[in-house]
């Protein structure tokens, strides 16, 4: 009988006998090999599944919304690009002296989506109040299941262990408000809303087919500066150009994304009404490639992170890291990938490289948030 590629395991291999500690998972996934090598660490899989089990216990004590205070970092997606993950946190410092804001999309695309959703996890359970997650549209198994990680998942384990990380997705924070004026998700706001404690009310387990609502909160995208497919419409039946017509026909506040096929343009109206309906500022997103790892747009009300650099292995954009400090200044950094070769002396060499060269790779860009009285991070 032919075998399927993916099989399920027994109910027994799911426990484990012995206590978890997550110092061991860190221990495995930090291994220094692991800073020099396209290899990783196989972690058992029993250990996983208690990874899975803790992550979802501190997940399930946190809000749907989660409120944070500054002097934080804010990180887009990352897609499976361990390697990348991994020199991030050496470039700007690791979970343990640091606080970190990730914003969805730990899975698919890149080819190391089990080491990173892993460590992600690890620091998570070893630092619940200090490292946040919350959920983006690759963490739902109708993308998880086409882009790479299901089959990932199969290739070094099995079917079982993808969709314990589902089921783990379905209790992960879907918007973080950082001191009360900055709005945390992974893609955009909904037309089906105008109020945050809408958003607050969500209720967990939460599937990406819970609502409208959240399939737009993980899947919309601010609206580009040229017209949508849906504005071009009439274009060709009144005179002038395109620019000017946009200045003089009002354009709708929320339009059909057919780039992505499921999902709507806010506007920067839309954006704003919503920010000044909630007593907020700034909107943080990721879920777009943007080539230089940010951007600021909508009248420096929507900014974008993305933290996959070289996105797909051709894509040659920055990774972006977005810092908020204490006085609610927000700058950014950006960083480049990290090419790995198995000989040594090249690798070595490319690293020093590559560590001289984003020396002084931090952009201009920068604002101040309205004043607001900030509270300190949680202790470690």
């Amino acid at each position: 009988m032919h075998k399927t590629p993916c099989s399920s395991v027994t109910t027994q291999r799911r426990h484990r006998t012995e206590p978890f500690n997550v110092d061991d998972v860190l221990k495995l996934l930090l291994a220094p090999k692991n800073f020099s090598s396209s290899h990783y660490q196989v972690l058992p899989e029993s250990l996983i599944f208690g990874l899975i089990h803790e992550a979802k216990s501190v997940f399930e004590k946190q809000p749907m919304v989660l409120d944070l205070s500054t002097d934080l970092q804010i990180c887009g997606d990352i897609h499976g690009q361990y390697q990348d993950l991994l020199h991030l946190f050496r470039r700007f410092g690791f979970p343990d002296t640091h606080n970190y804001l990730f914003l969805g999309d730990y899975v698919d695309r890149g080819t190391q989506s089990i080491p990173t959703i892993c460590l992600l996890f690890a620091y998570k359970v070893k630092f619940p109040e200090n490292f946040f997650l919350i959920r983006g549209n690759h963490e739902c198994p109708s993308m998880n299941a086409i882009f790479g990680f299901l089959a990932e998942c199969c290739q070094f384990y099995s079917k079982d262990l993808w969709e314990a990380f589902n089921d783990c997705f379905d209790y992960l924070p879907i918007a973080a408000v950082i001191e009360e004026k900055i709005l945390c998700v992974h893609g955009g706001i909904s037309a089906t809303t105008n109020s945050l404690e809408t958003i607050r009310d969500i209720a967990r387990p939460c599937t990406e087919n819970s609502s409208q609502l959240v399939r737009d909160i993980l899947w919309n995208d601010p609206s580009p500066n040229l017209p949508t497919e849906t504005g071009l419409q009439n274009v060709t039946n009144i005179s002038g150009d395109v620019e000017k017509y946009l200045m003089d026909v009002p354009q709708p506040d929320f339009t059909q994304n057919f780039h992505r096929g499921s999902s709507f343009y806010f506007s920067e109206h839309a954006l704003a009404k919503f920010l000044s309906s909630n007593d907020l500022e700034l909107l943080v997103r990721g879920h777009q490639t943007v080539m230089r790892g940010y951007s600021v747009t909508s009248g420096r009300k929507c900014v974008t992170v993305f933290s996959a650099p070289n996105y797909c292995g051709n894509t040659l954009n920055k990774g972006g890291v977005m810092f908020i400090n204490a006085e609610m200044h927000c700058s950014f950094k950006t960083f480049h990938h990290m090419a790995y070769s198995r000989d040594t002396k090249t690798r070595t060499a490319a690293l020093e490289a590559r560590q001289h060269m984003d020396i002084n790779d931090q952009d201009d860009t920068s604002f101040q948030t309205p004043n607001t009285v900030p509270t300190p991070p949680p202790t470690r």
